[in-house]
């Protein structure tokens, strides 16, 4: 198949008339709402990973590693950290 791209090339700049490629308008909405949706999951990630590595700090029994806010208002409600770097985070 990479022998025949050459010959494709070749044969694109010989030939008039040919069919411009044009992205449309509908492809480019889609892929700039893919890449939002992505960067929004990620965002999420690190937020939760964050999360998750303050509570293992303040809780001595640690978090679970599948976070939901039912669970992360419980766990907090338990807390109460007496020493400053605790009450700081």
């Amino acid at each position: 198949m990479t022998r025949r791209r050459p010959h494709r090339r070749l044969l694109a700049l010989h030939t008039r008339n040919l069919r411009q490629v044009v992205v449309d308008d509908d492809t480019a909405a889609i892929r700039l709402m893919s890449e939002r949706g992505s960067d929004v999951v990620e965002s999420r990630r690190a937020t939760m990973n964050h999360l998750h590595r303050l509570l293992m700090d303040l809780s001595p029994a640690g978090a679970q590693a599948r976070l939901t806010t039912a669970t992360v208002d419980a766990l907090l409600a338990t807390v109460r950290p007496t020493d400053v770097p605790g009450r700081t985070r």
